[in-house]
């Protein structure tokens, strides 16, 4: 995932969407959330923000999904 948002969104959510996937079928991490619902929902929010009347701005929410993804990896590494 690049830092900043661009215009492949899309196809990088998708790869995320995949890998999380395949780490929920392989039990990696245990006891942890489904990174795939974190996934969606910041895709949805992303989403709903660049298409929407919202306070926050799409490219907010992609930052807050990037800090997530960094402190998800950090906990792993």
């Amino acid at each position: 995932m690049p830092k900043q948002m661009d215009s492949q969104f899309d196809y990088h959510v998708s790869n995320l969407r995949f890998l999380a996937d395949y780490l929920d079928e392989v039990n990696l991490p245990e006891r942890e959330a489904f990174l795939s619902g974190y996934i969606v929902a910041y895709d949805d929010e992303i989403f709903g923000a660049a298409t929407g009347n919202w306070s926050i701005s799409a490219e907010e929410i992609y930052e807050e999904f990037y800090q997530y993804l960094q402190n998800w990896l950090l906990k792993y590494t």
